[in-house]
Parts: C-alpha cells; structure tokens; sequence
C-alpha cells in the first residue's frame, strides 16, 4: 500500500513544509515490509483468520516482537487491519495479493536491485543492463516470468471484460 498522506500532510506538502522524498524512503521500506510479509506467509496465514502477533509467530516459526513489529508497519500502511489484540488481512490485501504474491521477488528485485548500477549508467550514458538480461540463470529466468504474469494478471479481468469472443473460443491471445 503507497504511504497515503492524509489532508494535514497533503497540505504540508503542497506549501514545501514537509521533505516531499521521504515519502519515497516511507513507500520503499513499507513495500520491503510487504514482501517480507509476503515470502513469511504472514497474508496467506492472515486469510485464514485474524491472528494476534503471538498466534501468528508461532504459525510462522518467528519471533513475536518481530512479528509484532512487521504487523505495526503492516497496519500503518492499510496492507493488515489491527482488530483489538488481532490482526487481519485488509480487504486490498484479500483482493489483490493473491493476484501479486507469486511475482513478489521480481518486484522487490525490480525496485531495489535492478537499478544498483543506475548512476553509474547515467554517467557513462548507457543503460543499465538488469540481471535478468545478464542472467542465464533459470532461477532468475522465471522470477521475471513470473513477475510478468503477475502483472497480466492485474490487468486481465478488466481486459477480457471488454472482449467479446466468438462462440465456443476457449483462448484468447
């Protein structure tokens, strides 16, 4: 979930009272927190039912105050909702982390990892060559498969909506 700032902040910003880019520093942890979250089970554990930080480090075989912390930060960016003692699945996370959750290290890899040598591309003015156009490794070869059908995935409800197929198609390309 992007860092959301409400009207004060809105505000702040809009009369340069506040750093602007520390939205981004704020986006980019909460997204790391999410894909942490994401390969722990922590959403898949979630679904099921709401769980308190104690239930959920046992489920997931980690510390609580970890699990606790990760569920602060999963609260504060709307991915996890805080129920009393419980924590549970927000609805966006319920309706689009099935849809994410298998291309998660191809995105964590794409925002932090695939740009490491960008300064030095803007330099020298070449592009920067991402290690899944490096990699021959079959690994790292589906991550980005799998990333992209994530991402086609998204999409592909509204897509196929639109499309009125013939009688009796059974795939569209």
């Amino acid at each position: 979930m992007p860092v959301n700032p409400g009207l004060l902040e809105r505000q702040a910003l809009r009369f340069n009272l506040i750093p602007g880019p520390m939205l981004d520093f704020l986006g980019a942890r909460s997204f790391k927190a999410t894909c942490v979250a994401v390969r722990m089970g922590v959403f898949e554990t979630l679904e099921e039912k709401a769980q308190t930080p104690a239930e959920l480090a046992r489920r997931l075989g980690a510390d609580e105050r970890g699990v606790f912390l990760l569920l602060e930060v999963l609260d504060a960016v709307g991915c996890v909702q805080r129920r009393g003692e419980r924590f549970a699945n927000s609805r966006m996370i319920s309706k689009w982390m099935p849809l994410l959750r298998e291309g998660i290290d191809f995105f964590e890899r794409s925002a932090f990892h695939a740009w490491n040598d960008l300064e030095e591309s803007i330099r020298r003015g070449r592009v920067p060559e991402t290690s899944y156009q490096s990699s021959e490794d079959a690994h790292t070869a589906r991550e980005l498969l799998v990333g992209l059908r994530a991402f086609a995935r998204v999409g592909g409800e509204g897509v196929v909506s639109k499309i009125d197929p013939p009688t009796g198609a059974t795939r569209l390309l």
